[in-house]
């Protein structure tokens, strides 16, 4: 019985090590009372390849709201007694903007929307573009930035597929349909305030700071350059801005909150072009 016992902990350790489990619970979590979050499961485990950068791999998850406007691509990551620290200069600590993938044809005579813009979404969140993650090895490319990277191609890649998939059936996407790249982890999401006064350049320390713990948060930044982006772009000041994404990152236990409080009001897709 003992050992029956040692060996049911060994493979449960080893199950709980895949981060599976979380993946699968989330989703269960919308299939219990969609309605509630206004939010269903479409597809989970979707291969994706995107050309461009020559990546693939499979989408954890894949949610839509009620609307059918808003689509989240959800890389979840299971982590243990992990804090990750984001650092948020002064001004950062509210933000609406998102930039997110957007298809849409306001009408026949309309140019077809179909790339990155910046839009505004609810609810509002702190925006960083530097994470502190314990134990990450200060010479390879930092973790969250290589999981978010991946995620923003398999955030496009899904929608040139789904636009395919309407164009081979006739249709056109005179619903707008958003996209927005998640990250669903288990680890401590906590923000750094600072003042920029309190940087001693001369050893490169942060002098004094704030710590918050908050449930979910924007991080944002020029993952990657794109090749159309720089015939687009006069400088290269230019092309890092355009090549900006925004990444959702959520704590696990705040899952419902946020899905409960995600909003993307009428106004910010009307002012597109």
């Amino acid at each position: 019985m003992t050992d029956d016992i040692n060996d049911t902990q060994k493979h449960l350790e080893r199950v709980n090590r895949s981060g599976f489990p979380l993946q699968i619970g989330l989703e269960y979590l919308l299939q219990k009372n969609p309605g509630r979050r206004h939010w269903h499961s479409l597809v989970s485990e979707y291969p994706w390849n995107y050309e461009e950068s020559k990546t693939n791999g499979f989408i954890d998850l894949v949610i839509e709201d009620i609307h059918q406007v808003g689509i989240m691509v959800i890389e979840c990551k299971r982590v243990r007694d992990t804090e990750w620290i984001f650092l948020i200069p002064p001004g950062e600590e509210s933000r609406t903007h998102t930039n997110a993938w957007v298809s849409w044809k306001k009408s026949p005579e309309a140019r077809r929307i179909f790339d990155w813009h910046d839009i505004q979404t609810e609810p509002n969140s702190p925006e960083a573009a530097f994470c502190i993650v314990a134990g990450q090895d200060a010479k390879s490319r930092p973790m969250l930035e290589k999981v978010a990277s991946q995620l923003i191609d398999a955030t496009e890649a899904l929608a040139r597929e789904e636009m395919q998939i309407y164009q081979l059936h006739g249709k056109e996407f005179w619903s707008a349909r958003t996209y927005f790249p998640t990250i669903i982890t288990t680890a401590e999401l906590k923000v750094c305030k600072f003042d920029l006064a309190k940087i001693d350049i001369d050893n490169g320390d942060l002098l004094d700071a704030e710590f918050v713990t908050v449930p979910f948060l924007r991080f944002r930044k020029a993952f990657s350059i794109r090749a159309s982006k720089l015939l687009s772009a006069g400088n290269i000041a230019h092309v890092s801005t355009a090549s900006e994404r925004t990444v959702y990152v959520v704590n696990s236990s705040s899952f419902e909150s946020f899905l409960s409080q995600w909003d993307l009001p009428v106004n910010s897709l009307n002012s597109l072009r």
